[in-house]
């Protein structure tokens, strides 16, 4: 999982990781300007617990709700006020340990992007974390999740390590649709958003050596599979150099038939290095 590089926050490690398309596709935007907004939380707890003072530290929590939410700052403010000194500390050292208070409503009356720009124009110094192995910077904060009701059992599927179907696709087989088997029998493909999120490190040649392996190769996909299951898959190392695609073995069939033949592009560099000497 991703791991802070630096920083007063270096090895701090994501538990979950959120995908942007899922979330666009959901339109549920909220979530992630709550993500923003704990992101963002999370350095504000860290300058006031870095101030010396109770007024300092006061001072930046109040500035921060008042871009965030103002009449929660009013309110928040104004009882603050009544409470005497021990008070006020003890209440400011329990927003540094456990969070900024911040209503954020679901679905309307809540932060926006506009409100996110203004908020990040105010600490320039709040940036997202480069991570190890990770190209991209990324944002990791505190997030609560809401387990939906939502729970249809057909959406899970286990199949086996088998070949795919002729279409080079993990089509369900005719028993499996007339509920004779309780599983189908053919693989399933790494998905887009699989893809997408393999995409975030810096090295997409592997990437798609990985996705050409798995499809093409049943001995790596199998190896793969038992090791996601069993073992660490980042501990495993596959032999791209003898993967071939589906499309380029119909295409070799196909001139085969017309009565010609497919060279390498090494095999011919070599015998021209033979014919020149």
């Amino acid at each position: 999982m991703p791991t802070v590089e630096s920083g007063p926050f270096k090895g701090m490690k994501a538990e979950v990781c959120l995908n942007p398309f899922g979330v666009f596709n959901r339109i549920n935007i909220s979530q992630l300007v709550e993500h923003e907004l704990n992101f963002v939380s999370m350095h504000i707890r860290l300058k006031m617990k870095q101030a010396k003072t109770l007024k300092d530290k006061s001072n930046i929590l109040f500035d921060y709700l008042k871009l965030v939410n103002k009449k929660e700052h009013e309110s928040i403010k104004t009882w603050y006020d009544t409470l005497n000194v021990s008070q006020q500390k003890e209440l400011i050292e329990e927003i540094i340990v456990n969070g900024v208070p911040i209503h954020q409503a679901p679905f309307y009356g809540n932060s926006n992007i506009d409100d996110l720009e203004r908020i990040y124009d105010a600490y320039p110094e709040v940036e997202a974390f480069k991570c190890k192995n990770i190209a991209t910077p990324i944002i990791i904060s505190e997030l609560y999740f809401i387990r939906l009701k939502h729970e249809p059992s057909s959406k899970f599927s286990a199949r086996s390590t088998s070949f795919l179907n002729l279409k080079g696709l993990p089509a369900k087989s005719k028993s499996f649709k007339e509920y004779k088997d309780l599983y189908s029998k053919t693989p399933v493909r790494i998905g887009n958003m699989e893809i997408a999120n393999l995409s975030l490190v810096n090295n997409m040649d592997q990437v798609m050596n990985l996705l050409n392996s798995y499809a093409n190769n049943d001995v790596n996909r199998r190896e793969l599979i038992e090791q996601s299951l069993t073992g660490n898959p980042l501990d495993t190392t596959f032999d791209f150099s003898n993967v071939e695609s589906n499309t380029s073995k119909i295409i070799k069939s196909l001139i085969t038939c017309l009565g010609g033949e497919l060279v390498d592009d090494d095999t011919v560099e070599e015998q021209n290095d033979e014919e020149d000497s």
